[in-house]
């Protein structure tokens, strides 16, 4: 019986410390189209929806301290964190900037002790 709660408390920590955050993006047109990440231009500007949803509970982290990281896109402005839907939402303008790259990106990072979240919105060209 001990080896089977001993099981059992081991089972439920391992998958409370895999749930992480869940961060989702859409990509936007100016006239609020969904775009195919695979087809943007270089100097154009676009919105990047970030959608950030808590999936283990009570998180101690403020998602305000959620961290983007570009490479080859330039943040031009950026909301707000917005509650709705049960989660929260930003809406960040990016202009395509590196013309040299096939492959650009943002990633939103959140670091703490229970996985946290590491997403990285891959565009092309």
């Amino acid at each position: 019986m001990k080896k089977l709660i001993l099981t059992l408390t081991l089972f439920v920590a391992f998958i409370m410390t895999t749930l992480a955050c869940n961060i989702t993006f859409t990509l936007l047109d100016s006239k609020g189209n969904t775009v195919n990440p695979q087809k943007v231009k270089n100097g154009e500007t676009y919105t990047l929806v970030v959608v950030y949803k808590n999936t283990h509970g009570n998180c101690e982290i403020p998602v305000k301290d959620t961290k983007f990281k570009t490479d080859g896109v330039k943040v031009v402005s950026a909301t707000d964190w917005k509650a709705e839907n049960g989660g929260y939402v930003r809406k960040l303008k990016i202009e395509i900037t590196d013309n040299k790259k096939s492959v650009v990106f943002v990633q939103a990072l959140r670091t703490c002790d229970r996985g946290g979240a590491d997403a990285k919105f891959i565009l092309k060209r």
